[in-house]
């Protein structure tokens, strides 16, 4: 009878500790998933930080690029502001030309009753086209020939050099540029006899 009961207090005790088992393969059951959960979240957190210096790489390189861009453009109003101010040399040139040889002909100002609509769009800025146009008409009406062909050359090659500067940064301070050469250009073509 002892031994049936040491039996049965052994086959209780290897049978609790067989339960005993199951519950710690439980539980480390459930610490493995709760492992695997939190290694997931930090492999999500890790691929994050990637991204993210990935996108700050890539922020740092627009951000040289908008620099570079920006430095560019810089250098390039420097070089318009400077074919401007070249160009107002020219112009002055060119209406003293003009109203020298215009005096020197004697010839009668053209008429001064212009039709917005008959001036020609030649740099696409109402003020440089107008004044080119009533420019060109004083020069037409008043300088020698032996002159009028150098002045308009000159003056040719300015149209050109405005063309370029109305396509960029520089098209708004054109505008004041011719209306300073349209009122010098007056100024100096009435001693020739034309009128604006």
């Amino acid at each position: 009878m002892l031994r049936f009961i040491v039996c049965a207090s052994l086959s209780t005790l290897v049978c609790t500790s067989a339960c005993d088992l199951g519950g710690d393969t439980e539980a480390l059951s459930k610490r493995i998933d709760e492992l695997e959960a939190a290694s997931n979240k930090h492999d999500k957190a890790l691929a994050t930080v990637a991204e993210s210096d990935k996108a700050r790489e890539d922020m740092k390189a627009r951000l040289e690029a908008a620099d570079t861009a920006r430095a560019k453009s810089e250098e390039t109003i420097v070089s318009l502001e400077k074919s401007l101010t070249e160009l107002q040399g020219r112009i002055t040139q060119l209406e003293t030309a003009v109203a020298d040889a215009t005096a020197a002909a004697g010839k009668e100002p053209p008429s001064t009753d212009t039709d917005p609509s008959e001036i020609p769009e030649v740099v696409g800025i109402p003020e440089c086209d107008e004044y080119l146009f009533k420019y060109r008409r004083c020069i037409e009406a008043k300088m020698p020939e032996a002159s009028k062909s150098a002045v308009m050359d000159a003056l040719d090659k300015s149209v050109e050099a405005w063309k370029t500067v109305a396509e960029g940064p520089g098209r708004s301070a054109l505008a004041e540029t011719c209306k300073t050469a349209s009122e010098a250009a007056k100024r100096a073509t009435e001693a020739m006899g034309c009128t604006w």
